[in-house]
C-alpha cells in the first residue's frame, strides 16, 4: 500500500482521537433511557427492550459521547447534539419501534467514501470487469424520510443517490464489456457538460400497527432475513462490503408487496415473525410481476438470554422467476389482424432457504449465515446455456456460507475481525473461497473508520467446469462512513 495512504489513515486516526479527547469533558450530559436498535460494536441491549433485528454489532459509546445522539423515538433531528441519546442503528434499520404519538418528520441519512486497490495478473480476464488501479470512490449516499402519519400509521422512504450508470458495465458475461457514458451538454449552460447519475429506491413503505403482535407493511421493503440484509447502513456494519452470498441475492434483498410482522415475548425470550407476499422474481420485480405468480416468504428471529447475546434466525422464500416479452404477429391490413402473444424467454421456480446465528460472549463476537438457492426450470422456460452453445441450462443449486469472528478492543470502540466465506454453484460453475480481515473503529459517535484486506480464490468445481477466471484477486480497502 502506498506510504501516502498509510500516512493519510494515521493522520485521520490522530485527528479523530484528538476530537474524542476534546469531547471527553462535556457539561453534565443528560443520559436518557436507551432506545431500540443494535448497531455495530456495543454490548447488546437488555432483553426487555426491543433491539434492531439484523446488525452485527452495537457501538459501545463512552458516556461522555452519548449525548451526541438523538433519541430515534423523540422525532428530533439526529444532528441536534443537545437532545436525548439516539441509537445509530435505529435511524438506519427497518424497525418501527418509534414513538407513534410524535408526528415530526425526520430526515437523515448516511454516506461513505473509500480508497480501494485490487491486485491480479495484468492479462487476467478479471480486467474485463475489475480494475487493478487504485481508486477513490463514493460508495453510498442514502437519504431517509420517516414520518408518523397518525398514532397507528407510519412510513419510511430510503433512496440512494449514485453516480451510476455513468461508467458502469451491464451485469453478465462477455468478451467486450463496454462502459456506459452519461455525459451530456447542459441545457442550462451550453458551455458546460454534466454527467448524469441515478437514484435507487431502496425502500418505500407505509405501515399500520395494530399491536405489538401484528403490523402490516405495504410497498417496497427489505426482505427480513439474516444478519446483514436489513441493516445495510455502512456506519453500523463491520466490513466495507456485504458477504459474497448476500451480494449474490440468492434471497431477494428487497421485495414489493405486503409484509406482516410482529413479536411475542415470554420471560427473557423474544420471537419475531415475518410473513410476506410479493411480486415474483424478474428483471422488473420492483414494480411489475411478469406472470402474476406471487412469491411467498416466512422468517423468524429468536432472541435468547444465553451468553451475553444469542440470536437464531431462519427464512424461506418461494416463487417463480420470469423473463418474457410481448410479440405481435400481423396477418392482414386491419387492427383485428394483429395478434399479440407473450413469449417466454426464461421461467423457473426458485426456493431459497437461510439460517443465521449471532453469539456474543464478553469481548468475542461470532456471526454466521447459511443460504441455499434451488432453481428448477419449467419445460417451456428452460433457456440456452449462457456459455455452452447448443445446450440447455440445467437446474441448479447454490450453497454458500460465511463465518465472522471478532474481538472488541478497549480503544476507540474498535474491533479486529476476520471472515471466511465459501460459495458453490453449478449454475455458473462457481466455487469461490474468500478470506477477509480488518479493523473497524468509531472515534466519534457518527463516524466509522475501516481498514480491510481480502483475497478471492476461485477453484475448479467438483462437478463441472468453472466459467469464471481461476486467478486469485487480492485487495485492500480503507473506508470512512458517517451519519448526518
Amino acid at each position: 500500500m502506498p506510504r501516502i495512504v498509510l500516512r493519510f489513515l494515521f493522520a485521520l486516526l490522530a485527528l479523530f482521537g484528538g476530537a474524542s479527547e476534546a469531547l471527553a469533558q462535556p457539561e453534565a450530559p443528560n443520559l436518557p433511557e436507551e432506545p431500540t436498535g443494535a448497531p455495530l460494536l456495543d454490548k447488546p441491549s437488555p432483553p426487555e427492550k426491543p433491539t434492531g433485528p439484523t446488525t452485527l454489532d452495537k457501538p459501545a459509546l463512552p458516556e461522555e459521547l452519548e449525548s451526541e445522539y438523538v433519541n430515534a423515538e423523540s422525532g428530533a433531528s439526529p444532528l441536534s447534539d443537545s437532545e436525548e441519546d439516539y441509537d445509530l442503528e435505529e435511524f438506519l434499520d427497518d424497525t418501527s419501534h418509534i414513538d407513534m404519538e410524535n408526528d415530526a418528520l425526520q430526515i437523515y441519512g448516511f454516506a461513505d467514501t473509500m480508497y480501494r486497490n485490487l491486485f491480479f495478473p495484468a492479462d487476467s480476464p478479471w480486467a474485463l470487469n475489475l480494475q487493478d488501479n487504485s481508486t477513490f470512490l463514493v460508495g453510498n449516499l442514502n437519504l431517509y424520510v420517516r414520518a408518523n402519519i397518525s398514532t397507528k400509521w407510519s412510513s419510511l422512504t430510503e433512496v440512494r443517490f449514485s453516480f451510476f450508470p455513468n461508467g458502469a458495465q451491464r451485469d453478465g458475461f462477455g468478451i467486450e464489456m463496454e462502459r456506459q457514458n452519461t455525459t451530456f451538454r447542459d441545457d442550462a449552460d451550453p458551455a458546460d457538460t454534466v454527467r448524469v447519475g441515478g437514484i435507487i429506491i431502496e425502500r418505500a413503505w407505509l405501515e399500520y400497527r395494530y399491536s405489538e403482535y401484528l403490523q402490516v407493511r405495504f410497498g417496497r421493503w427489505l426482505t427480513p432475513y439474516g444478519i446483514w440484509n436489513i441493516d445495510h447502513g455502512s456506519p453500523t456494519l463491520i466490513g466495507t462490503r456485504k458477504p459474497f452470498i448476500i451480494g449474490l441475492d440468492l434471497m431477494p434483498s428487497a421485495q414489493t408487496g405486503i409484509q406482516l410482522h410482529g413479536e411475542y415475548r415470554t420471560g427473557e425470550y423474544r420471537l419475531k415473525y415475518f410473513a410476506t407476499v410479493a411480486n415474483g422474481r424478474g428483471p422488473f420485480d420492483e414494480y411489475r410481476d411478469l406472470d402474476g405468480n406471487k412469491a411467498l416468504g416466512l422468517s423468524f428471529k429468536l432472541e435468547t438470554p444465553w451468553l451475553d447475546e444469542a440470536t437464531i434466525g431462519g427464512a424461506s422464500n418461494y416463487g417463480r422467476s420470469s423473463i418474457n416479452h410481448p410479440e405481435a404477429t400481423v396477418t392482414g391490413t386491419s387492427v383485428e389482424d394483429v395478434m399479440v402473444e407473450t413469449r417466454i424467454d426464461e421461467e423457473s421456480n426458485v426456493l431459497t432457504l437461510s439460517a443465521d446465528l449471532k453469539l456474543r460472549w464478553k469481548n468475542l463476537l461470532f456471526a454466521g449465515e447459511l443460504v441455499s438457492e434451488q432453481i428448477a426450470y419449467t419445460e417451456r422456460g428452460r433457456p440456452q446455456h449462457f456459455a455452452v452453445p447448443g445446450t440447455l441450462q440445467p437446474d441448479s443449486t447454490t450453497l454458500g456460507w460465511y463465518g465472522l469472528l471478532g474481538y472488541e478492543l478497549p480503544w476507540q470502540n474498535a474491533m479486529v475481525w476476520g471472515v471466511y466465506e465459501s460459495a458453490t454453484s453449478n449454475r455458473f460453475g462457481v466455487n469461490v473461497h474468500m478470506n477477509t480481515g480488518g479493523i473497524t473503529l468509531r472515534p466519534l459517535p457518527k463516524v466509522t473508520l475501516k481498514a480491510t484486506a481480502f483475497r478471492f480464490e476461485f477453484r475448479e468445481p467438483d462437478d463441472g467446469t468453472s466459467f469464471l477466471p481461476s486467478d486469485s484477486v487480492f485487495g485492500t480497502e480503507l473506508q470512512i462512513a458517517w451519519v448526518f
